[in-house]
């Protein structure tokens, strides 16, 4: 599919919106609460990739699903926050401050508090972040009374929704931006997410999470982008031809991508 999309193929690209929109859809909902902006955003997505002769989409290096997934939605995220860096919100919330507090925050608390943290800063509610970790409901109140306690009285609820998603937005900018060489590929995340690592494996790269603010925003992500593999609504054929309208696609040639195709039919 990936190779169709990279010629230009309309049945390829076809493929690609009605298997990765439902679910880039779901992430993007707990980031805006604009529909409009909602779809602005995933048309540039599909714009970038598509523009330049596909050169953007050529560079991916992804060998998975989910690892494209990681790319899209980093990719869907930077288009919320498009145009010069701004480091302090509407209110005057200074982002690298919020930031500094937060990873302070994050070094002291167990890693399934850290990823629910994430998820309550970002905007889901209590019973989608026991379906995304998988995790009782008196653990998830543990966590945000924690929260309540140390972050969120005094950062969140002293803002408008709309503000503090933007704000949350652009935090979320600076700690994707701040990969350092010691930062943890998203393919040994995907395995310890799958049980395929030990705990003598897994227990340095968790350690790494606890402390890394970019790579916690990247683990979290893929639980995000797991949660909604399984409960992304499916595209009309309609809605598919409208985010199709406009992309430098074509008609394939005759025979190829049969697979494919009997695999979208």
């Amino acid at each position: 599919m990936i190779q169709g999309c990279r010629e230009g193929d309309a049945e390829a690209w076809r493929a690609l919106v009605a298997q990765y929109t439902p679910v880039l859809a779901g992430v993007a909902k707990a980031y805006s609460s604009d529909p409009g902006r909602i779809a602005g955003a995933w048309r540039g997505v599909l714009g970038s990739l598509a523009g330049h002769d596909f050169a953007a989409l050529k560079e991916v290096e992804a060998q998975s699903d989910r690892e494209f997934f990681s790319v899209l939605r980093a990719s869907l995220l930077e288009q919320f926050t498009a145009g010069p860096e701004d480091l302090t919100s509407p209110d005057g919330l200074d982002t690298i401050t919020v930031l500094e507090d937060l990873s302070r925050l994050m070094r002291e608390s167990p890693l399934v508090h850290q990823n629910m943290m994430f998820l309550h800063l970002t905007g889901y509610s209590d019973p989608d972040i026991e379906l995304i970790l998988r995790i009782s409901p008196a653990v998830a109140q543990r966590s945000v009374e924690r929260l309540n306690a140390a972050f969120w009285a005094d950062f969140r609820r002293s803002m408008e929704a709309a503000h503090w998603q933007a704000a949350w937005l652009r935090m979320n900018r600076r700690m994707r931006r701040s990969k350092t060489p010691d930062c943890v590929p998203i393919r040994p995340l995907i395995r310890i997410l799958d049980g395929q690592f030990g705990w003598y494996e897994k227990d340095p790269i968790e350690r790494h999470l606890g402390a890394c603010l970019h790579c916690l925003e990247a683990w979290v992500g893929l639980q995000e982008i797991t949660h909604w593999m399984q409960r992304g609504t499916p595209l009309t054929p309609a809605q598919v031809d409208e985010l199709l309208s406009g992309l430098p696609v074509k008609a394939k040639s005759q025979g190829r991508f049969s697979l494919l195709k009997r695999a979208f039919r």
